[in-house]
């Protein structure tokens, strides 16, 4: 643990934890790390030598530091510790366990989205739906929350465009029922592990509070690491879900 604390420790610094990433992006050498940070070049020199102890940051024969490649390994780790960070009151109150480990483990691919509050969210996951082109998926829930069948029935589903819904096996929504549709595949699942709104854009996801019930507040963005991880979460249910 001796190892792990002084690393912890050494990324305690905005300005070290600044410098790591910039470096991760491009070699550069001390006095353009100063001008860049603002700040002088002695204290740029203390700073690339703490990170240079933990091994995080090296100096090339041409002057210019760089982040080695456990460094770079150490930043996209701690990508997930400053998402979960910045959300804590959120993730206080939120159960991420009804999601599968292996995307827990991935969690800092949400990084670069957006919290939005319940009217914005549920704005927002009818606006994925009927701005779709290509594609739209769902994973929804019976109960209290956005009903965005009915506007899909009166606009894309008409239209034809394909869509994928993951539902729980005792409800079909009323609209599908009576009036299927051959580009609307469903399938069921025994219980909602969280709501997932996507299409070939943008995506949102939303989390359970802990005891179960459905929070509407979600989590929006539509940068392609966080549309791979919504992506390949949707497909992880819907292989798994039984055909209605």
């Amino acid at each position: 643990m001796e190892n792990l604390e002084k690393l912890f420790f050494e990324l305690a610094s905005e300005n070290r934890l600044t410098i790591l990433n910039m470096l991760s992006h491009e070699c550069l050498k001390m006095q353009e790390i100063a001008n860049r940070l603002d700040i002088t070049a002695t204290e740029v020199y203390r700073q690339l030598q703490r990170l240079s102890e933990v091994s995080l940051v090296q100096r090339l024969p041409d002057g210019t530091f760089k982040t080695t490649e456990y460094g770079r390994l150490i930043l996209h780790i701690s990508s997930s510790y400053g998402f979960v960070s910045q959300h804590r009151e959120y993730f206080l109150e939120h159960d991420v366990w009804t999601i599968p480990e292996p995307f827990i483990n991935r969690i800092g691919e949400l990084s670069e989205t957006t919290l939005l509050d319940t009217i914005a969210s549920v704005n927002k996951s009818i606006q994925i739906f009927l701005e779709a082109e290509e594609y739209a998926w769902g994973i929804s829930e019976r109960g209290d929350g956005p009903d965005y069948l009915d506007p899909l029935v009166d606009k894309q589903i008409v239209a034809g465009l394909p869509f994928k819904l993951l539902v729980p096996e005792t409800f079909l929504p009323d609209a599908l029922a009576q009036n299927p549709r051959e580009n609307i595949e469903i399938r069921g699942f025994k219980e909602c592990p969280a709501v997932i709104v996507i299409n070939e854009k943008e995506a949102m996801i939303f989390f359970k509070f802990i005891g179960g019930r459905l929070d509407y507040a979600g989590f929006h963005g539509d940068d392609p690491v966080f549309m791979n991880w919504a992506h390949d979460l949707f497909m992880y249910y819907w292989e798994r879900g039984s055909r209605i």
